[in-house]
């Protein structure tokens, strides 16, 4: 179970960095394009935006693997650790709410957008493989919120150390 985990980590925060890096090299590129001979590539600005909402959302789902989402820090430092743990799980709960109302719209979204043959406008794609990272990265950010939110209550409420996070 262990090495399937590692294995996921891995992937998640290689595809961040393959997609970083193609997005600043498609910048780098056009950039020079246009310095160089004063024509720019119109399909740079397509894919390196379809690439930062993956990104984002990939993004996201590792802050929450690490427990970096935002929180009320405050609030919950100044409160023994059987408290905590039932904020932690309340906040789990909001959170996956959201995730779920987030999932449930994008696929309205990417159904209509399905039905109506939206395109891209410069690469003539369909405008729906920009739209399917909402769901995917709903998918790995409710998987990481439920890791995160028993290993914290498991720390707080047990008194148990947390499982290390993977890749750190």
């Amino acid at each position: 179970m262990k090495l399937i985990v590692k294995v996921w980590d891995f992937l998640e925060e290689a595809c961040i960095i393959v997609l970083l890096t193609f997005m600043a090299g498609m910048n780098f590129l056009n950039v020079m394009s246009r310095y160089f001979f004063h024509r720019s590539f119109s399909f740079t600005e397509e894919l390196v935006i379809t690439c930062f909402v993956y990104v984002s959302m990939f993004g996201i789902a590792a802050a929450y693997k690490r427990g970096s989402h935002l929180g009320m820090g405050l609030i919950t430092e100044n409160v023994t650790p059987r408290i905590r743990s039932f904020m932690v799980l309340f906040s789990m709960l909001c959170s996956l709410a959201l995730i779920g109302a987030i999932f449930y719209l994008s696929l309205d979204v990417i159904a209509g957008q399905m039905r109506s043959g939206e395109k891209t406008p410069v690469l003539g794609l369909p405008a729906y493989y920009q739209r399917v990272s909402i769901p995917l990265g709903c998918v790995l950010m409710a998987i990481r919120t439920g890791q995160w939110g028993f290993l914290a209550f498991r720390k707080d409420f047990f008194g148990a150390p947390a499982a290390p996070q993977g890749g750190n």
